[in-house]
């Protein structure tokens, strides 16, 4: 049994000293993104010219609560999100941004960076900043986007996003092209990772006493199978 776990997007930890993990990354190109800075996050939409940047270290570049959406193209940033929370987590694909903080997930439009969900997870008490998308544009099931077209600003449009849910161990499936929710209560202790297939059918997740992972299909709240 094989799938694809990887997401298709890239990112990497950044902080003073570290820069040398951005592989995916031109030398020149970080060094015009960092300023000499500390970056916490950098989040690669597929493999263009669009970056999420947030700071990081103990001197950040750019504000912690900020999303800076960056075109290496033209040199500069393109867009901003703001927050009163530090920002935990950046996910991208060509229709959505996706950011996780303490205490909940915001879904934008990438063509207009309207919001267009806030949900409420777990905080510290179950797998605090975690996050997945599908990435895939063609998924399986009913919808699909256009960055500049007024169908975006429909959630319902395919996507599948993955987020701790408020109670211990449980996960949250957001199933935007069937328009409902569905809670999965994947482990009895809080999350510790959680990954999705680049289409979102199936949903890989482990608990912080590390001794299982669980596969799920996204729709289905039972486990398909298990692996110790």
């Amino acid at each position: 049994f094989r799938r694809n776990f990887s997401e298709t997007s890239s990112k990497c930890n950044l902080f003073e000293g570290d820069r040398d993990n951005a592989t995916n990354i031109k030398s020149d190109s970080l060094l015009s993104v960092t300023g000499g800075g500390g970056i916490g996050t950098i989040e690669m939409l597929f493999r263009c010219n669009l970056l999420a940047l947030v700071g990081g270290g103990s001197s950040p570049q750019y504000p912690p609560n900020k999303v800076l959406i960056w075109d290496d193209h033209i040199g500069r940033p393109i867009g901003e999100l703001s927050f009163r929370q530090k920002v935990l987590n950046v996910k991208l694909r060509r229709d959505r941004i996706c950011v996780a903080l303490r205490d909940r997930v915001y879904v934008y439009n990438f063509g207009n960076l309207k919001v267009l969900d806030t949900i409420i997870t777990g905080g510290e008490k179950n797998g605090l900043g975690l996050l997945c998308i599908s990435t895939d544009a063609g998924e399986g099931v009913e919808g699909g986007g256009n960055i500049d077209g007024v169908q975006n600003d429909v959630v319902g449009n395919g996507m599948v996003l993955a987020c701790p849910g408020e109670e211990q161990g449980q996960v949250r499936v957001e199933l935007y092209g069937h328009r409902k929710n569905v809670m999965i209560d994947a482990h009895q202790g809080p999350l510790a990772s959680m990954a999705l297939t680049v289409d979102g059918s199936l949903l890989a997740t482990a608990s912080e006493r590390g001794t299982m992972i669980r596969l799920f299909e996204t729709g289905q709240k039972s486990s398909r199978r298990r692996q110790r």
